[in-house]
């Protein structure tokens, strides 16, 4: 059902906050530690992945936005590979 899937991936601006992703004393990367934040952007970018794997089953007939969202995949899986090369060289 159309609806169903359109409330698996809405945005809820509210688990932005909850989450700790968005905040009113600055950006992440200024009030985490730096190990800390490259292991966010570590885990997180991997999840964006699979996230936008789920948007991409639902695209499949659109050739235009699968492009997109492909590049945008692998956009993530790029953040994901830079922030474990660091961590694992410094940490």
């Amino acid at each position: 059902m159309p609806s169903d899937i359109a409330r698996e991936f809405r945005f809820s601006s509210n688990a932005v906050i909850n989450k700790g992703y968005v905040s009113s004393k600055g950006f992440l990367v200024e009030t985490m530690k730096l190990k800390n934040f490259i292991a966010y952007v570590y885990t997180n970018e991997l999840l964006a992945k699979e996230s936008f794997e789920g948007i991409l089953k639902l695209l499949k007939s659109d050739i235009s936005d699968v492009e997109k969202i492909s590049l945008i995949m692998k956009d993530e899986l790029r953040h994901h590979g830079l922030a474990e090369k660091h961590f694992l060289k410094y940490y």
